[in-house]
């Protein structure tokens, strides 16, 4: 059973200890790279045999389920996106207190409840870095298979190819539906937009998605006006080697913005629920699942490019 002393302390400050500002070591990621943690927002993830859901503050293994604090799963959170790699304090108080001054204690506790969840479930170990900064470790099997057996989507906010703010508004909408649509209608782990969508720019490169977000692939896209036609281009990417595992454009009218959304949305579902294996994907609702076959031959009603 869970030792109920891991979750009873609260890592918030103690009456009378003084706050503390945490500056930023010369190594931290910049501003643009932190992600703050919306736990709402946050896929469910496993760490060898612990699976961890943020939106519901739950850790489980088989015979035993615990309810975290927000602020520990804060924590856990920010260190099983980037395994290995050193976290600093000041990243903690940016990611977790929102930048708020944190008092000089709060912060190790948090720490000190998450290494006795690690020690306890046998999942992960918490190491202190000196110059007081901390990094996650993973058995060597699991992070070695991490991404294979439990493979993690990251949709990203879809490119614009050009100025106009209504091409950009509906590209955006376009990936916040495939996302939602992803996450609705197949057992396909996606992470929370409030994560993804916070990437812009060279900070979207796989490389990058994988360190930050722990996620296997990611789900890029642009879109083009071209008169009263827009060209849109979709591609799926493996993150740990930047291997393009499926690509495809579409070509369509710009009529209907709104149920072009949907259509697409459902069209690239049917093709992820596909490209992901059974072990990986799960099943998908039945109801859904004939609604997402109607919606992607409505969407294939025009020409289609294929891509490798």
């Amino acid at each position: 059973m869970f030792d109920e002393r891991i979750l009873s302390l609260n890592p918030e400050p103690r009456q009378g200890t003084a706050p503390m500002v945490f500056r930023r070591q010369p190594n931290d990621m910049t501003p643009q790279q932190i992600t703050a943690v919306n736990l709402a927002a946050e896929a469910a993830f496993d760490l060898g045999p612990l699976n961890v859901a943020p939106p519901s503050l739950t850790l489980t293994i088989p015979g035993a389920t615990a309810t975290l604090e927000p602020r520990i799963m804060q924590v856990l959170v920010i260190l099983a996106r980037q395994p290995g790699q050193v976290i600093s304090r000041a990243m903690f108080a940016e990611s977790c207190w929102g930048g708020l001054h944190v008092s000089e204690d709060a912060i190790p506790r948090a720490i000190g409840r998450v290494r006795k969840l690690g020690k306890w479930s046998g999942a992960f170990a918490v190491e202190t870095v000196p110059r007081v900064s901390y990094r996650l470790r993973l058995p060597e099997k699991a992070e070695a298979s991490v991404a294979t057996i439990f493979p993690l989507l990251a949709v990203l906010p879809f490119d614009a190819l050009s100025s106009d703010p209504d091409l950009e508004f509906f590209a955006r909408g376009l990936a916040d539906e495939i996302l939602h649509m992803l996450a609705r209608a197949t057992r396909i782990r996606v992470i929370g937009r409030g994560s993804s969508f916070q990437l812009s720019g060279d900070a979207k490169s796989a490389a990058n998605v994988k360190a930050l977000l722990r996620a296997s692939h990611l789900l890029e896209g642009s879109v083009q006006k071209d008169g009263t036609r827009l060209h849109i281009v979709l591609t799926l990417v493996k993150t740990s080697s930047d291997t393009v595992l499926w690509s495809q454009s579409f070509d369509r009218s710009m009529e209907d913005l709104v149920g072009l959304q949907t259509r697409m949305a459902a069209a690239v579902a049917k093709v992820l629920h596909h490209k992901f294996g059974p072990e990986d994907r799960g099943l998908v609702d039945p109801a859904l699942h004939e609604r997402i076959v109607q919606a992607f031959r409505r969407a294939l009603d025009g020409p289609i490019t294929r891509r490798t």
